[in-house]
């Protein structure tokens, strides 16, 4: 993940599945060094935002799904 909490976008979020299935998961992300503390918006890359309360420790829980030997990205505001 790549962070600068200068810029509008406060993160880059990568994911990559090397499976030969799609998988959705459940990925629980720390967001502390983005500088958001309480709320994050992530748009992922088929263009669909949703707004997220960060917890006590600057994590969110991001539902995924990655089609088979593929990667998808979201962008964190």
């Amino acid at each position: 993940m790549h962070i600068d909490p200068e810029l509008d976008e406060k993160g880059l979020l990568m994911i990559y599945n090397p499976l030969e299935i799609e998988i959705t998961k459940n990925i629980k992300v720390n967001l502390y060094y983005t500088g958001l503390s309480e709320t994050a918006i992530i748009t992922g890359e088929n263009g669909k935002s949703g707004n997220y309360k960060l917890d006590r420790e600057f994590n969110v829980i991001i539902p995924v799904t990655i089609p088979a030997r593929s990667q998808t990205y979201y962008v964190i505001k």
